[in-house]
């Protein structure tokens, strides 16, 4: 299949041939009524039926047509002898709750701002993946698989920029946000790779335990032949968690019934998940760590066939010269 980079080339060649044609046309009417003041049209003009000026025009107007058609960039795509590279389908939990605003991610970063860089590096070393997003409270929100990762770093972006207006409850609850990611991944009608849960282990603050039990939802995950990757991210010190006025100044650390709260990365309740279905655990130090993780265990098992292509740019550029060639000829000899 033929197609164009430059396609307004494409446009611009195809109009110079009826350009060309209605400039003739407007000089052939001159001709005839410039020779008909000299006797019948019809007599005279059989003495120059064809003459070297049109001859002229003819090449240097093919010339011109096929050079912007090399200017249009024309491309020759076969899929038949395509090379086949691998991409990714996963889903995103994130854990939003407000521990992940403690501040001993990597670099320093938040524990939310570590996670999305590291998803961020994951859109990017998987342009062509679909990615689904969790992101969970004690309550939770999906959004189904998207090939728009922009939209999905936005909605992340928006929950750590404006924290106190877009999150609602306290506490975490990954139980059901692993429950609510089986579901979509039963109903969907292509392979999900990986499972990868985001979060600092953090306790739930609700009074009531209202979480669906924690085996049925990894067995429903195992079953679906699904990857969990639990990612811990904070630190095992216990760090307060700081609170930010609108123009970014610190003005002190979030309290609960009047007392400082401290959290740390609760490495043990995340890899009870990763257990419970043969995944894998790994605390995140690196924001790379998920493009590491996911190629290392061959996560990205999603073909993507890749067109070959050859550029055509040569073929009307020597039909061009050859023009010129065949029209310079015999004012050369």
């Amino acid at each position: 299949m033929v197609t164009f980079n430059q396609p307004l080339y494409l446009v611009l060649a195809l109009c110079l041939v009826p350009g060309f044609l209605l400039v003739g046309r407007v000089v052939d009417r001159f001709q005839k009524t410039a020779i008909a003041r000299f006797g019948r049209w019809q007599t005279l003009s059989r003495f120059s039926k064809f003459s070297k000026k049109t001859t002229t025009a003819v090449a240097i107007t093919l010339s011109l047509v096929f050079l912007t058609l090399a200017a249009a960039e024309p491309v020759l795509s076969s899929s038949e002898n395509g090379t086949t590279r691998r991409t990714l389908n996963a889903i995103l939990l994130v854990d939003v709750s407000r521990s992940m605003l403690a501040e001993d991610g990597p670099g320093g970063a938040s524990r939310l701002e570590a996670g999305i860089l590291a998803i961020e590096k994951l859109f990017e070393a998987y342009p062509d993946g679909r990615f689904g997003l969790v992101i969970y409270t004690d309550e939770v929100t999906v959004y189904p698989p998207t090939f728009d990762h922009t939209a999905l770093s936005f909605i992340l972006r928006d929950v750590l920029e404006n924290y106190s207006s877009a999150v609602r409850g306290e506490g975490s609850d990954p139980i059901t946000a692993l429950n609510e990611a089986g579901k979509l991944i039963k109903e969907l009608p292509y392979t999900v790779d990986a499972v990868f849960l985001i979060s600092d282990g953090g306790k739930s603050l609700s009074p009531i335990d209202i979480h669906p039990p924690l085996a049925p939802v990894l067995k429903k995950l195992k079953g679906l032949g699904v990857h969990l990757v639990v990612i811990g991210v904070g630190g095992l010190i216990p760090a307060a968690i700081p609170v930010y006025a609108d123009d970014g100044v610190l003005i002190g650390y979030h309290q609960y019934q009047g007392v400082v709260v401290y959290t740390a990365l609760s490495e043990i309740s995340l890899k009870s998940f990763a257990d419970g279905t043969s995944g894998r655990y790994l605390r995140l130090t690196d924001t790379n760590d998920l493009v590491a993780i996911a190629r290392s265990e061959n996560l990205d098992s999603q073909p993507i066939a890749q067109e070959s292509t050859t550029s055509l740019v040569w073929l009307p550029v020597t039909i061009s010269i050859l023009l010129t060639a065949l029209w310079l000829r015999p004012r050369i000899s």
